[in-house]
């Protein structure tokens, strides 16, 4: 059985930053859950002649020159996804309803937001874009897997509800792994991802919806 993946240095010490709670807590992924991207990326690619080959749930090995049908190498991925973030991180437009449903929830529980964000030098703008939209929780900054990230996050926390709020199949099973006591909850909110993005075994709800995952999670944390 493989193991449980572990927290990146960078967010256990991040973590080790937050009040001890032993509250209820939500953790919210952002792109694709809070804020948009898909549609920011394909704008971002189309201004240089870059789409998705497929629409599948993956950028690295699956983008393309649209004129010549080359596919990018990983690096060519690699330099592009970098440049994307440091072109959109300070204006993603919300996803719509999430603001008021997490300001309705954080009256009950505690809000942490983690992300996997290219670039340390990207972090005030995606924390400056989240104010912006009337999101004002605490960010942590991950690379790789969530699984380690969440457990670190849940660990203070086994008495009370803990939801995990991700796009990513990837992540939301490295959480299952890391803390099974975590409900996992794949919420996409770009229409095309949602529709080709695989079922996740095991998670309360699969959504592109936040008046829907809203109520959700208020039946789960006993606020409904």
């Amino acid at each position: 059985m493989p193991h449980p993946d572990p927290v990146s240095p960078q967010a256990y010490w991040q973590i080790g930053q937050l009040p001890r709670s032993a509250k209820p807590l939500l953790i919210c992924d952002v792109d694709e859950v809070l804020l948009h991207f898909m549609r920011h990326l394909r704008e971002f690619g189309a201004e240089r002649g870059i789409g998705l080959h497929k629409p599948i749930y993956k950028l690295h090995d699956n983008l393309v020159e649209l004129q010549t049908g080359r596919m990018l190498s990983r690096q060519e991925c690699s330099h592009f996804i970098q440049a994307c973030f440091d072109t959109i991180v300070s204006h993603q437009d919300a996803v719509d309803h999430a603001a008021e449903q997490l300001a309705a929830l954080s009256a009950h529980v505690d809000i942490v937001i983690l992300t996997n964000l290219p670039g340390d030098h990207n972090r005030h703008a995606r924390e400056q874009t989240l104010r912006s939209h009337a999101l004002p929780y605490p960010v942590i900054t991950n690379t790789g897997p969530k699984g380690g990230a969440v457990a670190e996050l849940a660990k203070t926390r086994r008495q009370a509800p803990i939801v995990f709020v991700d796009d990513s199949p990837l992540h939301l099973i490295s959480a299952q792994k890391a803390a099974p006591h975590v409900t996992g909850l794949h919420f996409i909110a770009d229409p095309e991802l949602y529709q080709h993005a695989p079922d996740v075994d095991g998670v309360c709800l699969k959504s592109n919806c936040w008046v829907e995952t809203g109520q959700q999670l208020k039946e789960i944390f006993g606020a409904a």
